[in-house]
């Protein structure tokens, strides 16, 4: 099990389940996700990245990043916090309703894209 500080007052627990990771929210809303391998792979479809693009952004190995999405092997927590976080960044979230999910946030995503953009025109001037 891991604890770390997640944006503010909120704490991130990761404990591993039966070949998923359940992401549970420390606050006084009580959430539990349940975050797998092909959540990974959907959330990169949607944001049209490749494994080795999203190994180097978020400081993992793309073998990791390879193994978990094809439910090969185990991640570290640290590992997958970094990953979801990387894509959290970028505009991703992870959904359970009735059922679990991945939605892209464009709002997120185009705040994201601005923030790459400036210090390639800046750099130019």
């Amino acid at each position: 099990m891991v604890c770390r500080k997640f944006e503010g007052q909120m704490r991130l627990v990761a404990v591993f389940r039966r070949r998923t990771w359940s992401i549970r929210f420390a606050s006084k809303v009580k959430k539990e996700m349940k975050i797998s391998g092909a959540q990974v792979k959907a959330a990169r479809e949607l944001l049209k990245i490749t494994q080795p693009e999203l190994a180097e952004a978020c400081g993992v190995a793309q073998r990791t990043l390879r193994r978990f999405e094809t439910d090969e092997g185990l991640v570290d927590a640290s590992n997958l916090d970094k990953i979801l976080a990387e894509l959290e960044r970028r505009g991703i979230e992870f959904t359970n309703g009735t059922g679990i999910g991945v939605r892209l946030n464009f709002e997120k995503a185009a705040a994201f894209a601005r923030g790459i953009a400036k210090p390639r025109n800046e750099s130019d001037r």
